[in-house]
């Protein structure tokens, strides 16, 4: 009998380290396709199915909300890019909800917000968020590439809050 108890609690342990390590290599691709999307408009597409696949979990719909928000970015049709945009926001915005202690999560939502024109009044998370980057204390994301580029260019933050962000990753 005891055999069988330990069996069972293998597979047990199995399965959940084979579903831990679905959810990281997914979490991975999709990663891979947000850099080849934010370089390229022809990787979005593949981007915006795969998050799109993954909307169920916060990480998986911020990320398919970014691609809404790319996809905004490189349509030519103002009414287009404007409802992408509002989609974008209400992804991001329910991904937040759902998991406010995620730095990742927070910094794609900061990230289109900074850059939406704030014309379509979009953008009323910035302070929150920015403070929010600031202070994180914690495991910071993989897409420490990205961040950095980010706030190379960001104006909305100071040279020393950006060396502090920088200093964490």
């Amino acid at each position: 009998m005891p055999f069988k108890n330990a069996r069972a609690v293998i597979s047990v342990f199995v399965l959940f380290a084979m579903s831990s390590f679905g959810v990281n290599t997914f979490d991975a691709q999709i990663r891979d396709l947000y850099l080849k999307a934010l370089k390229s408009d022809k990787e979005i597409d593949a981007f915006k199915k795969k998050s799109e696949a993954a909307i169920k979990h916060p990480l998986g719909r911020a990320y398919y909300g970014t691609a809404l928000a790319l996809e905004a970015r490189a349509s030519s049709w103002v009414g287009t890019k404007v409802e992408l945009a509002k989609k974008a926001s209400q992804n991001l915005n329910t991904a937040v909800l759902q998991s406010p202690q995620d730095f990742e999560i927070r910094f794609l939502r900061f990230s289109f917000e900074h850059n939406v024109p704030s014309m379509l009044g979009l953008s009323s998370h910035t302070v929150d968020d920015k403070a929010f980057l600031l202070n994180f204390k914690g495991a910071k994301p993989p897409i420490k590439t990205v961040i950095s580029g980010f706030l190379s260019k960001c104006e909305d933050f100071t040279e020393a809050e950006k060396a502090k962000l920088l200093k964490g990753l």
